[in-house]
């Protein structure tokens, strides 16, 4: 499925802090198969009206989820003056916990999840984004019980959190 042609669904008119639901049914095609679902990503992106449908150009949030579960991430909308990355909320967790991360400045960011072998387990966010607070809410459902650390990367800035998991 990598490389899969998306859809694209207009969402109408909307402002900033409107809150907009769209409903998005997807089925996994039959070609090419999929033998694990479980391996599989659902990424939606959202761009400014009228722009041309480009990752690196005019993407105003990102929401990426596994077919088999829920992951979030969203942009407050809000310009700040530093780069932060929150601690993440609740800690421990079962299943779910959510962080944020600022950045004052458009540029490339990624934010990933290590285990405690330093094994890369997750990428959130691996491209450009505008600058504004995000936030991310992590799904631990098909996590192994454990301490795990985050770590956003934006230009020279980097900072990582500690989380536990506990099942």
């Amino acid at each position: 499925m990598n490389g899969d042609v998306g859809e694209l669904i207009n969402s109408g008119t909307w402002t900033t802090g409107q809150e907009v639901t769209r409903t998005i049914n997807y089925v996994v095609p039959v070609s090419p198969q999929v033998d694990n679902p479980e391996n599989c990503d659902l990424n939606i992106f959202v761009y400014k009206g009228g722009s041309s449908y480009s990752v690196t150009n005019n993407v105003k949030q990102a929401y990426k989820t596994p077919l088999t579960g829920t992951v979030g991430i969203s942009n407050q909308n809000i310009t700040p003056s530093e780069y932060k990355l929150t601690q993440n909320y609740p800690n421990p967790f079962n299943p779910n916990t959510n962080f944020s991360f600022s950045i004052p400045r458009n540029e490339k960011v990624s934010v990933k999840i290590y285990d405690m072998l330093g094994n890369e387990v997750e990428t959130y966010v691996d491209g450009e984004l505008n600058a504004g607070t995000y936030s991310i809410v992590v799904d631990g459902t098909n996590l192994s019980s454990g301490v795990y650390f985050y770590t956003m990367t934006a230009g020279s800035f980097t900072e990582t959190k500690r989380m536990v998991l506990m099942k």
